[in-house]
């Protein structure tokens, strides 16, 4: 590295003390403007497939079985993603992604163009999608401590938290409008031309090369390793159960949000976007208070409050019938899931040492994968039961069960005194 390049990784901190400061690092800035562009095009894409999926079939079971396509891959192939970020050049990696996430865009969208299209088709490349992210997402993560000084880590997680959280809402918010004016296959193939962007950006990234993990061990053994420091780390445990059981209880309303959008509100497309963009609102909201806070004394304190409270929060949403009222639920529950589930990923990533981060994250995002788990038992108990008895089902079963998994670990209860960073 060069002095100058020294230098410019220095003056992040030392001159700058802002809850904004990682963002002052030229290439922190490129990966953040590229993944905020990459993942807003995602979200796009993801509304305007559910909506494809809901009027072709006009079942909630198959939304959440699209959704549950996308996300299966992360169960199956995130451990492998970590290996490849730890042996092979991140860079090449997210631009990798970023290609094939064109193609899948671009392909649905002529399927729908020439009319085509069958359920089967957009399944397909749900899965294919879903396996790209899978493979790239640990990259996406572990390439930050190669951009920015060690105490601009926590910050630098963060802003990448207000990143997925903005995307998360200009994402839903473009679907929502564009589904209504210009149709679901214009709307796919401007989610695929607007990735040459990100392409471009993240082809100029030019991060130190700390794979610690290359040389003569197996792909195995990288996994075993990670393993057995997570066996001896009992705080780890607690926070991957954490994970679970928001990635299975609460995160999957979000898939049947077109079904609240259209059946129960009756809010048609406009109001999904409105509503998808007011949960990123609040997710936005949570993101930007972890990048304001003394992330090594309060931490802890956000990731338990939310922890229960983000469950319990799914209720009054799954029971109104006002969309107004709706919009601002809503908001709230973004608000508490962002501050739940940033804060344990956080947490994870801040008290891992740097020989096991790349292995140990991409564990975690493991938990991602389990999504379709609540997906599909969200979208079979909406048939069975309605959309609005199942989410206020699943959100007073995560509040019981984080509740429980804190009073049976001491070491998730040691964090509200703080969090011992590494």
């Amino acid at each position: 590295m060069t002095t100058t390049e020294e230098r410019t990784r220095e003056s992040t901190t030392t001159h700058r003390p802002s809850p904004f400061r990682a963002l002052y690092n030229p290439q922190y800035r490129l990966l953040w403007f590229a993944s905020f562009l990459s993942i807003s095009m995602s979200m796009m894409q993801w509304v305007a497939r559910g909506w494809l999926v809901l009027e072709m079939t006009n079942s909630p079971f198959y939304v959440g079985l699209t959704a549950a396509a996308n996300s299966l891959p992360m169960l199956i192939f995130s451990m492998f993603g970590g290996v490849l970020a730890d042996r092979y050049d991140r860079r090449k990696i997210l631009i990798a992604n970023e290609v094939v996430g064109a193609l899948c865009y671009s392909s649905l969208a002529f399927l729908v163009l020439f009319e085509v299209v069958q359920v089967w088709h957009i399944l397909a490349i749900s899965v294919v999608s879903g396996l790209s992210f899978a493979l790239s997402m640990p990259s996406r993560q572990a390439i930050i401590p190669n951009l920015v000084k060690r105490e601009d880590l926590g910050n630098a997680i963060a802003l990448s938290t207000v990143m997925f959280s903005g995307s998360q809402t200009i994402g839903p918010a473009l679907a929502g409008v564009l589904l209504a004016t210009i149709g679901v296959s214009w709307v796919l193939l401007l989610a695929a031309a607007v990735l040459v962007v990100p392409m471009a950006l993240l082809s100029m990234l030019k991060p130190q090369v700390a794979a610690q993990h290359r040389g003569d061990e197996s792909i195995i053994a990288n996994l075993a390793g990670g393993f057995r420091y997570i066996k001896q780390n009992t705080l780890i445990p607690s926070l991957i159960f954490m994970g679970a059981v928001s990635t299975i209880f609460v995160m999957p309303y979000q898939a049947l949000m077109p079904v609240f959008a259209r059946d129960v509100l009756h809010a048609g497309s406009e109001g999904l976007g409105i509503l998808l963009g007011a949960a990123g609102v609040g997710a936005l909201v949570g993101s930007l208070i972890l990048a304001s806070i003394d992330v090594a004394k309060h931490l802890g304190k956000l990731l338990l409050t939310a922890a229960v409270i983000g469950g319990i929060a799914l209720v009054p949403f799954a029971m109104s019938s006002t969309f107004a009222l709706s919009v601002v639920l809503v908001l709230f529950v973004g608000l508490m899931m962002q501050l739940q589930t940033t804060s344990n990923f956080t947490a994870v990533q801040l008290t891992v040492p740097d020989e096991f981060r790349g292995r140990v994250l991409s564990i975690r995002m493991v938990i991602f994968g389990m999504m379709p788990l609540g997906q599909l038992a969200g979208g079979w108990a909406s048939e069975v039961v309605g959309a609005p008895a199942a989410i206020a089902a699943t959100g007073i079963i995560a509040s019981v069960l984080m509740a429980a998994i804190i009073v049976a670990s001491k070491d998730i209860r040691g964090l509200w005194g703080g969090l011992v960073i590494k």
